[in-house]
C-alpha cells in the first residue's frame, strides 16, 4: 500500500509541473531551460519555444522535435557502422509525436522513426532505442540473434528498457497525447 500511495505521489507531482519560460524540463538526462523564441529552436542548454504556440505542451512538441532529429541522427551516425550497418542500407529518421511506442523501423528500405517523447528518457536509454532499432535492418524481429546483436552495444539492454516503461508510465500520467 506505501508503494502505491508514493508512486500515486510522483505521478501527482510530476503532472503539476508547469511548463512555463523559465522553467526547465529534463531532456536526456539533463535539464533544457524553457525560453520565448519567435521559431522553435534548440540550444545545448535552452528549448526554443515560438512564441506564436499558446499551448505550451505543443511548443515544447515543436522544439523538440527538432532536437529529436540531431539526436537520433547522431546516434544512428555513431551506432550504425558498430552494427556493420553500410550508410546505402539507411533511409531516412523521421520524428513522429506517437504515443503508443519509441520506435519503428522500415527494413526493406531502413527507414527509422522515432518520437520526440524518447527525449524524455536519459542518454543511455536513447543509445538503447537506437541500437534496437538499428538491429531490425538486420533482423526484422525479437529473435535470439537480435537480442545478441542488441546486447553487443548496450549489454544493460535491460535496464534501458524498464527505465523507459516507467517514463511511459509518468508521460501518460502528465498527460501527453499522441496529438501533441
Amino acid at each position: 500500500m506505501a508503494w502505491i500511495q508514493k508512486r500515486l505521489a510522483a505521478y501527482a507531482a510530476a503532472a503539476e509541473n508547469p511548463l512555463a519560460t523559465g522553467t526547465s524540463v529534463t531532456l536526456m538526462g539533463r535539464p533544457f531551460r524553457l525560453e520565448q523564441a519567435e521559431e522553435a529552436g534548440f540550444t545545448d542548454d535552452t528549448l526554443l519555444l515560438p512564441k506564436n504556440e499558446p499551448n505550451p505542451k505543443r511548443a515544447i512538441a515543436a522544439a523538440c522535435r527538432l532536437l529529436a532529429k540531431e539526436a537520433f541522427s547522431q546516434r544512428v551516425s555513431h551506432f550504425a557502422p558498430l552494427l556493420g550497418i553500410a550508410s546505402e542500407k539507411l533511409g531516412k529518421i523521421t520524428i513522429s509525436g506517437v504515443n503508443c511506442r519509441w520506435g519503428s523501423c522500415q527494413a526493406a528500405g531502413g527507414d527509422l522513426e522515432f518520437t520526440w517523447k524518447a527525449l524524455f528518457c536519459s542518454s543511455r536509454d536513447l543509445d538503447y532505442l537506437t541500437v534496437h532499432e538499428l538491429c531490425h535492418i538486420k533482423h526484422f524481429d525479437h529473435s535470439r540473434s537480435f537480442w545478441q546483436a542488441v546486447e553487443s552495444l548496450i549489454p544493460d539492454w535491460r535496464e534501458c528498457r524498464e527505465r523507459m516503461r516507467e517514463v511511459s508510465r509518468q508521460l501518460a500520467v502528465q498527460g501527453w497525447r499522441p496529438t501533441q
